[in-house]
Order: structure tokens, then C-alpha cells, then sequence
């Protein structure tokens, strides 16, 4: 081997070294290019995986959020439905009395209602036509102290029952459906705490 061969010996082996130590020096670097990629990779992933079993959890809250407050309303609006049929039940009950009882009860209210004033009481068509003979003196001896109530002759419309007490040119509606109407809330309040208490 002569001088110039030697000399370009070297020179290819140098050349080899230092392509191998670049080589080698790239492959360090893209290893941890990659590993570094990998790395936020990873923690990209994770940050979208808490996002996504957050959204999650906060979905399953406002869904059983949501259950809850419909079977709430259900559970109301079933409340609200049975207290109203309990209602007009009672209703019915009152105006389908046997007659005795039906008219011991319109006598009592019509003397709660009565003022300390003379008046009339007005029945309509079908209770003035089954009227008891001494409903009137029934009626009298439950007035209070300066009340006095006469009969009238013509019958109202008061298809649901009850009476109409007249002073002057004031009527006082004391059928069954607008004193059930007056005390609404009163009567639903005891059919809640009846049907409903515990």
C-alpha cells in the first residue's frame, strides 16, 4: 500500500466514523423525538380521557337530575289528580244524601250563612219540590240571634244543590259547587293531610 492509498484509507475510514457517529447521533435524537411525542401523546390522551369522564359523570348528574324532577312531577301531578277526584267525590256525596241528611245539611248551612237581618231562601226546582214540611222551622230554630229567613216560591238554577240567601238586592250563593269553589284550597289542604300524612 503506498502513501496515497493510505492517506485515502484514513480519510474513508474518518468518513465512516463520522457518518457512524452522525448516524448514530440522529437515531439518539429521533429516539427521543419520538419519546418526547409519545410522552405528550400520552398526557394529551389522559387530559382527553378526565375531559371525556368528566362530560360523562356531569351527563349521568343532570340525567338523574332530570329522572328525578320528572318523577317529582309525576308523583304531583298524581297527588294533585286524586286530591281533585277525592273532591268531587265529597261533592257528590253531599248533593246525593239521603233526603233527611241532605236537608239537615243545607238547613245548617244556610244558618251559618244567615245574617242578623231578615232574608229570603231561594232552593232550586228539584229541592224545593221534596222540601220537608218542617224544614223552615228546623232552619228558624238554628238561625243565629237576629236572623230571620223566609221561603221564596220560585225556584233558581241551582242544578247542584244548595240555596241562595237574598237581602235587599244582595245574594249570597251558598250552593254546594261555589261553597266547594270558596274553600278550595282549605278543602284540599285536609284531603292532602288525609291522603297524604306520613
Amino acid at each position: 500500500m503506498n502513501g496515497l492509498e493510505k492517506i485515502l484509507e484514513d480519510i474513508r475510514s474518518e468518513a465512516r466514523a463520522n457518518a457512524d457517529a452522525a448516524l448514530r447521533q440522529a437515531n439518539t435524537e429521533a429516539q427521543e423525538i419520538l419519546e418526547e411525542a409519545r410522552r405528550q401523546s400520552e398526557e394529551e390522551a389522559g387530559r382527553a380521557e378526565a375531559q371525556t369522564d368528566e362530560r360523562i359523570e356531569n351527563l349521568k348528574a343532570r340525567y338523574a337530575s332530570s329522572c328525578e324532577l320528572r318523577r317529582r312531577q309525576s308523583l304531583l301531578a298524581a297527588r294533585q289528580a286524586l286530591i281533585a277526584q277525592t273532591l268531587e267525590e265529597a261533592l257528590r256525596a253531599a248533593q246525593e244524601l239521603p233526603e233527611r241528611e241532605y236537608f239537615a245539611l243545607l238547613s245548617e248551612m244556610a244558618a251559618r250563612a244567615a245574617h242578623p237581618e231578615a232574608g229570603e231562601i231561594c232552593l232550586g226546582e228539584r229541592d224545593l219540590a221534596r222540601l220537608p214540611e218542617d224544614f223552615m222551622e228546623t232552619l228558624a230554630a238554628r238561625l243565629p240571634e237576629g236572623a230571620s229567613l223566609t221561603l221564596s216560591s220560585s225556584a233558581q238554577e241551582l242544578p247542584g244543590g244548595g240555596f241562595l240567601l237574598r237581602y235587599g238586592g244582595i245574594e249570597e250563593n251558598g250552593s254546594f259547587e261555589a261553597v266547594f269553589a270558596a274553600r278550595a284550597e282549605q278543602l284540599q289542604d285536609i284531603v292532602r293531610h288525609i291522603l297524604f300524612a306520613g
